[in-house]
């Protein structure tokens, strides 16, 4: 598993897109971004308004995707070798969603140092960002975050939208792509990306995070208070939560605020690993030739 980007990596990024202007210190929400999208694997990624963070979200989707089938091919082989052990008769009784009981548990459980739930690797991975900016195609600011992101082999996870409003992004994603499980505004025009953008993202847990949510600009802060008023009803019933993390060392682009969407949440308590519990969860594939293919 990968605990972080390179050297080589930031020393590319900061080549072309540098982190120290006046205007796009984003020094350290860059591999804040990064460490959120690891820890919370979203499938679908959007952002409104490209830049220095964009290669680390491609990076953490990248590292996302080879963890899931690292962890995966560990745990089929867990299963062939569990498979293998029986005898015809056991195999002739299982049922296919029975194939992993009790002698694999331990192992699973017992010498991981991280618990990996199976059922999480039963379905597919394929995690991808779906940039929008409003500059143009032809503009060579897009040229350059296209040929930096080719060059870091990170295309493969990455869609480029050129020339877009706020008002009209979310017709560009995919269907099959929504809902949205993370959602980043690093532009502007806040109020108008978060209602183009909420009644999209994922309501059991989905993020919205805005960057640059604390400033003197009058205009700026009206536009935030805008959404904060709109998300207030919903941060009261809990439907929704919000944080802000303040970088207090700089004048602009110095904070990142956060909202977690729980309007079809539920709670889960993964405390007691019991045989039921194991049974539940100890599934990788809905029949045994997927898993022995």
């Amino acid at each position: 598993m990968k605990l972080g980007f390179s050297e080589e990596f930031v020393g590319k990024v900061i080549a072309e897109i540098t982190p120290f202007q006046h205007l796009s210190g984003t020094e350290h929400v860059a591999p804040l971004l990064y460490q959120l999208i690891r820890m919370l694997k979203p499938q679908t990624v959007v952002e409104f308004g490209s830049g220095y963070t964009t290669p680390y979200i491609l990076q953490a989707l990248k590292d996302n995707e080879d963890d899931f089938k690292l962890n995966q091919k560990l745990l089929k082989n867990r299963v062939i070798k569990h498979f293998a052990k029986l005898s015809q008769a056991e195999r002739a009784g299982m049922t296919p969603d029975d194939w992993l009981l009790d002698p694999t548990t331990q192992e699973v459980y017992g010498q991981e140092p991280v618990v990996p739930i199976p059922s999480f690797y039963a379905r597919s991975y394929r995690p991808r960002l779906f940039t929008f900016e409003v500059l143009p195609s032809d503009d060579a600011y897009v040229s350059k975050l296209s040929r930096l992101v080719a060059d870091l082999k990170l295309d493969g996870y990455f869609t480029l939208s050129a020339g877009c409003r706020v008002a009209d992004y979310v017709k560009l994603v995919p269907q099959e792509r929504l809902p949205i499980d993370f959602a980043w505004n690093d532009f502007g025009n806040k109020k108008r990306f978060y209602d183009e953008t909420y009644a999209h993202v994922r309501g059991d847990g989905g993020i919205m995070a805005f960057h640059n949510t604390t400033s003197s600009e009058k205009d700026h802060k009206e536009d935030l208070d805008r959404v904060f008023d709109a998300l207030r009803p919903q941060l009261q019933s809990r439907q929704a939560e919000l944080l802000t993390f303040l970088e207090p060392h700089k004048f602009t682009q110095r904070s990142l605020t956060v909202v977690r969407k729980l309007t079809e949440f539920k709670e889960e308590f993964f405390h007691d690993m019991t045989e039921e519990y194991d049974r539940s969860l100890l599934k990788l594939s809905r029949s045994r030739s997927d898993i022995l293919a």
